[in-house]
This record gives C-alpha cells, structure tokens and sequence, in this order.
C-alpha cells in the first residue's frame, strides 16, 4: 500500500473545506498577474508621452491608462484579500479538526450517567478503540471488573444490551465505559462524577477499576464522594464557582476548613452505616 504524503493526510483534515485551498491556489495566480497589468498601462503612458513629446496635449490616452492601471491594481488587491479568505477558511478547518483528532486520542472520558447504545458489550467497549480485536476487548473488561457481568449472559460479549430484557444497572454500565477507556488507553482520563449511580456492591469494583485505568496516566477527577478523591495527589475544593481550597486530603483535613467539615461528615455516615448494619 502507497504511503498517503503529509500534504494529502493534512488536506484529509481540510475535509469539504480543501476547496478553499485549491481556490486560494488559483485566486493568488490570477491575483499575481492582475498586478502586473498596471505595470504595463504604465509603460504605456511613458510610452505615449515619449512619443508625444514635446507636444503632450496629443497623448490623449493617457487618462484612459491611468484609470485602467489604478482598477487593476484595485482589482489584483480584492483578488488577493478573496485568496486570503479562502486559505483562513481552510486553514481554519485544518487547525479545528486536528484537535479533535488530538483530542480523541489523547483524552478518554467516563461521565456521570454512562448510557450505552443498543447494541453488544464487544460493540460498545470497541467504541474506544474501533480496531481493537476480540481478545483485546475481553482484556479491557478483564481489566475493569467487568467480567461477572459477561458470564451471567450466555452470549457473552455478544449480548446485545437494551433487548429482550438485557439490562445493566448503574455501576455496571459504568464499568463497561471504564472498560472502553482502559481499551482506548489515552493518556489523559477525565472522570465527571464517575462514581454517582454504583450501587454499594458495584462501588468497591469501579474503584478498583478506576486505581488500574489511572495507572500512568493524568487523571482529572470531578465527584462529590469524598472516598473517590481521597488518594488524589491534589484536590480542589469548589465553592460557589470559586476554588476555596486545594492540597492533599491530609493537608485539607489540617486545615480544618470546608473540606475537613465535609470529611468528618462524610466519615460520621460511614460509621452510622456501619452501626446500623450490624
């Protein structure tokens, strides 16, 4: 197979906007020459001039000459601000579609309410990676605790979720998103309240899900459950839209501010959860 050039793999970004590329190709030529053409109503004015010398009231075209150089000169200048625009444009499309393309291969994502499509876990844990073979998917959900919840369906990984009464809970379809970011494997992961629909059973798993899928890379974490920032190497603490405090959990708890308030809440219902189940 032929190598694809870095001009054709940079006008593949371009998409329907490279058009404006071969446009502005073709509109700077045209632009080029039209500047040419004052010069040469110029050589006619001295032309005539010599001419007419010393009786220049007989170089009548003169007028003309000047006028046809100064419209050319326009003209060749608004072809030149059109080639301009139609190289923006394209270029403009270049620059937005390679960040998206950076963008989809540099950063994964697991949201709050993971949905996933009508179709089967291969399917919607290949989203992440849609060349990634059979055995590379089961590795993911391997990896992300996935796997009780593929051998309760006889068909496996091939159980189409959403029909004939397939359907997972909360946590588990957030372990199956977990599964497609561990199998895109970016390096970059962003976690928005990842945590909120996993049940108590589903919990524990997604967290060990998320301790592998974080290995190694930079993980930026949105939660309101205190447990799941708890080992992060920095935490944020947002109050009204503005950063209140910042540091480890150890260094917040220290501080005794709206952080360790939180933490020893949150701390109170674990051990009156704990007492009420035993």
């Amino acid at each position: 197979m032929k190598k694809q050039s870095d001009f054709s793999r940079l006008m593949g970004y371009a998409g329907r906007y490279r058009v404006f590329t071969y446009a502005s190709w073709v509109l700077s030529a045209i632009s080029a020459l039209t500047a040419l053409v004052p010069f040469l109503y110029i050589w006619m004015i001295l032309r005539d001039v010599l001419a007419a010398a010393p009786d220049y009231a007989q170089a009548v075209n003169i007028p003309h000459y000047g006028w046809m150089a100064v419209l050319f000169a326009v003209l060749s200048y608004l072809i030149y601000i059109a080639a301009l625009m139609c190289s923006h444009l394209s270029a403009f499309r270049v620059a937005t579609n390679l960040r998206l393309a950076v963008s989809e291969h540099t950063i994964s994502f697991v949201f709050q309410n993971s949905r996933l499509l009508k179709g089967s876990i291969l399917d919607n844990v290949r989203l992440g990676r849609p060349q990634a073979t059979e055995a590379e998917v089961l590795a993911a959900l391997k990896a992300a605790q996935c796997m009780d919840i593929v051998e309760k369906f006889p068909a496996g990984i091939h159980t189409v979720i959403g029909t004939k009464g397939v359907y997972l809970s909360g946590g588990e379809q957030q372990r199956i998103a977990i599964a497609r970011a561990m199998l895109k494997n970016a390096p970059i992961l962003i976690l928005d309240e990842a945590t909120a629909f996993a049940d108590p059973d589903n919990e524990a798993k997604v967290q060990a899900a998320f301790a592998r899928l974080a290995k190694g890379k930079t993980v930026l974490m949105i939660a309101h459950r205190l447990s799941t920032v708890a080992n992060a190497d920095c935490i944020y603490v947002v109050q009204d839209g503005q950063i209140a405090e910042s540091g480890t959990k150890d260094e917040l708890c220290a501080q005794n501010g709206l952080f360790a308030r939180m933490w020893q809440e949150y701390q109170a219902s674990v051990q009156w959860k704990v007492a009420k189940e035993g």
